[in-house]
């Protein structure tokens, strides 16, 4: 048997693995009681008599309860499914975040909108986080690891977006 054969023989007894693979992940989820379909879920959690939350256009937590309207919601409102939550509270959690990010990403826009960090150059680069101690949000930074983070190509942008949100958090408390 020549090279060429050995590899296609190769090749072959990889594609049977895979789809052997695939079909055992798919009997371990059945038996283990876990869809493997995030959409099932959501149907699931009609069956089981509960609700589906998800945010509306306006920012505030719809709440659909049965089936039939779901339906009528995926198709009009809600073109992403991965947007709609199991619980109230988780659905309110997303809400916050995406407002930070919508916050974070305006700032990022009016004042440092040029920079787009070049990975794995060595070079620092600056982010925000919510530091839970001093309830306040702070500068991270970072060199060579890349993170799913709005980043800031100084640390006085960073500090002046943190300065912002806790400007943001002061008014918030105040109404």
């Amino acid at each position: 048997m020549n090279n060429t054969e050995r590899i296609k023989q190769a090749e072959e007894m990889i594609s049977k693995a895979t789809a052997m693979i695939e079909e055992a992940n798919k009997i371990i989820a059945e038996v283990k009681g876990e869809p493997t379909d995030v959409l099932a879920e959501y149907k699931n959690q009609f069956d089981k008599g509960g609700s589906i939350y998800f945010i509306g256009p306006y920012g505030e937590i719809e709440t659909v309860k049965n089936s039939l309207d779901y339906d009528y919601a995926y198709r009009c409102d809600k073109p992403d499914p991965y947007t709609n939550y199991l619980s109230e509270e988780y659905a309110r959690r997303a809400s916050e975040l995406a407002q930070f990010n919508n916050k974070l990403l305006a700032f990022k826009w009016c004042h440092d909108r040029d920079y787009h960090p070049v990975w794995y150059d060595g070079q620092t680069r600056y982010s925000v986080y919510y530091c839970i101690d001093t309830h306040k949000y702070c500068v991270a930074w970072m060199r060579l690891v890349k993170r799913n983070e709005v980043c800031f190509s100084s640390e006085e942008i960073a500090q002046k977006c943190c300065d912002w949100l806790n400007g943001e958090l002061t008014k918030g408390d105040d109404e």
